[in-house]
């Protein structure tokens, strides 16, 4: 008989509590795939004040897990987000559309940690170097609990 992973339990948590966070804000919507994966959870469209689409998107792939998570020790203004797969991270080296790394902790999922990946050497070196799988630094600084507008912000950058 087939068995639910608890690691399928801790993905499909991050991914409803980040959906949360997003959608809370009142000026984007995050836009969940059903089906395969192939390497980003859904999408996050972003609307303006007035609520009107403005047809920027973002590719978002959601990394949860179940400990706390803590700055880097030998550089305590990054955090790392351990297995990503090499797959997953092409999306990465593409530049029409930001790619997104959510990472959330269910020990306190009010909050998400995020990066956009695109071109960024070191993914792309990884990639390169067919590494299985991959971690991502991200930013402390780079946090979202109730104010989106920091990631809005990056990815209006990006369209520009």
């Amino acid at each position: 008989m087939a068995k639910r992973l608890e690691a399928h339990e801790i993905d499909d948590n991050g991914v409803s509590h980040v959906k949360c966070i997003i959608t809370k804000s009142g000026r984007a919507i995050f836009r969940e795939f059903t089906g395969r994966d192939y390497g980003y959870d859904g999408i996050i469209e972003v609307f303006d004040k007035a609520g009107n689409p403005t047809g920027k998107i973002a590719f978002v792939q959601i990394k949860s897990t179940s400990s706390e998570i803590s700055p880097l020790a030998n550089t305590p203004d990054e955090i790392s987000c351990p297995g990503l797969s090499n797959s997953s991270l092409y999306y990465c080296r593409q530049e029409h559309i930001p790619f997104i790394l959510a990472y959330i902790s269910l020990k306190n999922n009010k909050r998400f940690y995020y990066a956009i990946l695109n071109n960024r050497p070191d993914i792309l070196d990884a990639i390169a170097k067919k590494a299985d799988r991959i971690s991502a630094r991200i930013p402390v600084k780079n946090v979202i609990e109730e104010d989106l507008e920091p990631l809005l912000e990056e990815i209006d950058k990006y369209y520009i």
